[in-house]
């Protein structure tokens, strides 16, 4: 996500974002207006994509009990968790990852053909 916020706020000319916070649900709330803006994803992709970013981040708000095993104080993240369907984690993210790609492989093509027409109208000054 916030390789894909960089590259949409250059596409579009906008300053660099601050992506000091993990927080999916933050990040995907930045992001999510430039995808619409961009068109390269569908509407089934978003609502999905949002649905999917909610659930994690209402689980995992700070975006860290998938990433480490305990908080800084030495707590168990999700301690109230018996069972995680790894397989259906991995379908899901999987899911999001790969319309996510979508949009990023639409906003390469898209800066491929920036550069080209700036080149253009830079040749003929």
């Amino acid at each position: 996500m916030k390789e894909l916020l960089i590259s949409l706020s250059a596409l579009y000319d906008e300053a660099r974002p601050r992506l000091s916070v993990h927080d999916l649900g933050t990040l995907w709330g930045r992001l999510s207006p430039l995808v619409v803006r961009n068109g390269s994803a569908t509407e089934a992709d978003l609502r999905r994509i949002d649905r999917i970013v909610r659930e994690f981040a209402k689980k995992d708000p700070r975006s860290e009990s998938f990433r480490y095993h305990e908080d800084k104080k030495g707590n168990r993240w999700l301690a109230d968790v018996s069972l995680i369907n790894v397989p259906r984690v991995n379908a899901t993210m999987k899911d999001v990852s790969d319309a996510l790609e979508g949009v990023s492989n639409s906003v390469s093509v898209e800066f491929d053909e920036k550069r080209d027409m700036e080149a253009y109208y830079r040749s003929l000054v």
